[in-house]
């Protein structure tokens, strides 16, 4: 049982591996197009924005925990991005 559930996890952590992969090309990306056009690093209201945007996709015991997951990926991409 254990052991089916853990095998449950992986697969679901491969999933988010190549979804945060993918984020982080596009990522890159946006950072040419900000460059270029001389755009800011963080648009918080962006950020703000998208939390919004998904947190009605969470269970509700999940959002606290989810938002903090955001906030992560957002610092991240901006570490990636300088």
């Amino acid at each position: 049982m254990l052991h089916k559930k853990r095998n449950k996890i992986e697969k679901i952590d491969r999933k988010l591996a190549y979804y945060f992969n993918k984020r982080f090309q596009v990522i890159a990306d946006l950072k040419e197009l900000k460059k270029i056009n001389d755009l800011p690093l963080e648009d918080s209201k962006r950020e703000q924005d998208l939390i919004n945007k998904m947190i009605p996709l969470i269970d509700e015991d999940k959002k606290d925990y989810f938002i903090e997951v955001y906030k992560m990926i957002f610092k991240l991409s901006k570490a990636y991005q300088k």
